[in-house]
């Protein structure tokens, strides 16, 4: 009995799965925007294209003969972060001047019942 196996290489696997191409491309796209949108962060992207390969071992013979294949494609971008505010601590929780995020005993220039 003749087999017509494909090689598996990064050229076919197209053919082995029509969804990996644009599961990468998905990814890779994240990346580029995440580059465009935060140019500022150099801190290094990535994406992995994982091959998670596990034996399938026949029981008469104890040899491994086949193998089950799983692709896994994951990308990675920095921690999106805003820059830090000093906050008042009360037992309610945390409070903040809306006027002057960055300082919370900051005095404002009218009294609550001028603002109207």
């Amino acid at each position: 009995m003749s087999q017509n196996l494909t090689k598996l290489t990064f050229a076919s696997l197209g053919l082995l799965d029509g969804k990996l191409e644009p599961l990468l491309d998905k990814h890779v796209s994240t990346i580029a925007n995440d580059c465009i949108n935060r140019p500022g962060d150099l801190t290094p992207r990535k994406v992995v294209m994982e091959f998670i390969i596990t034996p399938v071992v026949d029981p008469q013979t104890n040899e491994c003969d086949d193998v089950d294949l799983v692709v896994e494609c994951k990308s990675k971008v920095p921690v999106y972060r805003t820059r830090g505010y000093r906050m008042r601590v009360t037992r309610g929780g945390l409070g903040f001047n809306a006027d002057s995020p960055d300082n919370p005993n900051q005095q404002t220039l009218f009294r609550e019942e001028d603002q109207s």
